[in-house]
């Protein structure tokens, strides 16, 4: 009998890892957005970390480039076009910013460990050549799948990212709602385990989706630190952007729900006491949901005044976000929802110990308050949010030791690994057919 799904945060369901396993992680269609390699590449880190200690191995399976993939990424947006005129929609040719292989393997693999790596050639929809290099490697279990891989020959552990649909329905289609709840729903149908980022994600599929005798395991908080991101990157990333001297920052892709807004009108409150203070934005300028929305928030920015004190960047290196990252004031996170605690950008800052103010949403709650130093304001406040920035400018912390980060970056490793390898081993333990 399978343990409820309401399990209890963080409890033991089986016990820990004792016999030699052999784990796939399977990239699949994480490996095309950035968040997704993100996430990969935490995975990556903290099953290498469990290595050590445990009679366990894992390697990265990559799909390549070949057709059909490229003829999918491309053909995509006159997909999602079609399906627009079809639902009697605003039709409009929105390119997805899919993340290339190359860049995904180089992300992955910037963890600071060691990462056996196999490419394949991907025969979508079908996974033979994913099952013959599985059972050729004599891999005994699999993770993460973030679509149900239906019938299928090893255990595996399934992953569903967030419910963002659920809770901002409105920048969504009806056809995206109904695409996500059947998704989520062959998930929890087929999968033994899956695992969600948060505690309040878990909660939200217990709510929106009863009924499942799959168990949802829980990540912890857990920020990884690539140890390169502390040595100097021989160049000042700072200088090369022309940056101010004083700057906050936002790492998000500018979708609706990540609430720049908030951040700049907050920056329009500090004019007076502040002149000098900018808000420097990296990332995808482009939500293929709200197209007019970075036109629109462009737009905004005039009308407060503020087009010399705020720089969008775009879409820079990771190596370059990093380097600006350290030297900003702090980061602000003042998104509307995530999946997990406060996004990719607060596990980036906590890492190198970077200052974060990040909204109050239920789900940035688990983030650790003994992580570094974190301040919350009133989610979508700017007037709030403008008191947190100028106690930042005013308070400045004093930066942890590359030492203390890189020990709390390993106990961290350690939570996550165990936690991904009860849930691999329960899928293991009751999913083998």
């Amino acid at each position: 009998m399978t343990t409820p799904l309401g399990m209890s945060a963080g409890s033991p369901v089986h016990t820990p890892v004792q016999r030699s396993l052999k784990i796939a992680l399977v990239a699949g269609s994480l490996a095309q957005w950035g968040g997704g390699n993100d996430f990969l590449r935490l995975c990556a880190a903290a099953l290498w970390q469990k290595q050590k200690s445990l009679p366990i191995t894992f390697s990265l399976l990559l799909a390549d480039e070949r057709p059909p993939n490229s003829l999918r990424r491309y053909l995509s947006p006159w997909k999602r076009m079609l399906a627009q005129w079809r639902q009697g929609e605003a039709v409009h040719y929105t390119r997805y910013p899919f993340v290339r292989p190359a860049q995904s393997l180089e992300s992955i693999k910037s963890f600071g460990g060691e990462l056996d790596t196999i490419t394949y050639a991907d025969r979508w929809p079908s996974n033979g050549r994913l099952i013959k290099i599985l059972k050729r490697g004599g891999y005994d279990a699999v993770a993460p799948f973030a679509a149900s891989p239906g019938k299928f020959p090893l255990p595996w552990v399934g992953y569903i990212p967030d419910l963002q649909h659920k809770h901002l329905p409105q920048y969504f289609s009806s056809r995206e709602c109904r695409e996500r709840d059947r998704h989520f729903t062959q998930l929890l149908r087929d999968a033994k385990a899956i695992i969600v980022n948060s505690w309040d994600a878990k909660r939200d599929l217990e709510h929106f989706y009863p009924g499942y005798s799959c168990v949802i395991f829980d990540l912890p908080f857990a920020p990884i630190l690539n140890p390169q991101w502390l040595d100097d990157a021989g160049y000042d990333a700072q200088a090369r952007y022309r940056l101010p001297e004083q700057y906050f920052l936002i790492s998000n892709q500018f979708w609706v729900h990540k609430s720049h807004l908030t951040a700049f009108e907050a920056l329009a409150r500090l004019g007076a006491s502040h002149p000098e203070v900018s808000i420097v934005c990296t990332g995808n300028t482009s939500d293929y949901r709200q197209p007019e929305y970075f036109p629109e928030l462009t737009k905004r920015i005039a009308e407060l005044g503020l087009q010399n004190r705020i720089v969008i960047l775009g879409r820079i290196p990771k190596r370059e976000q990093i380097e600006i990252m350290r030297k900003a004031v702090a980061v602000i996170q003042p998104t509307l929802f995530e999946g997990g605690p406060g996004g990719g950008s607060v596990y980036d800052a906590i890492c190198i110990g970077t200052p974060v103010i990040l909204s109050d949403i239920a789900i940035n709650q688990e983030v650790d308050m003994g992580a570094g130093s974190v301040r919350f304001f009133c989610t979508a406040s700017a007037e709030d949010l403008a008191e947190k920035m100028e106690d930042a400018l005013m308070r400045r912390s004093v930066p942890l030791s590359h030492e203390e980060l890189l020990h709390r970056s390993e106990a961290r490793a350690e939570r996550l690994g165990s936690r991904l390898l009860e849930a691999i081993e329960y899928a293991y333990s009751t999913g083998k057919s």
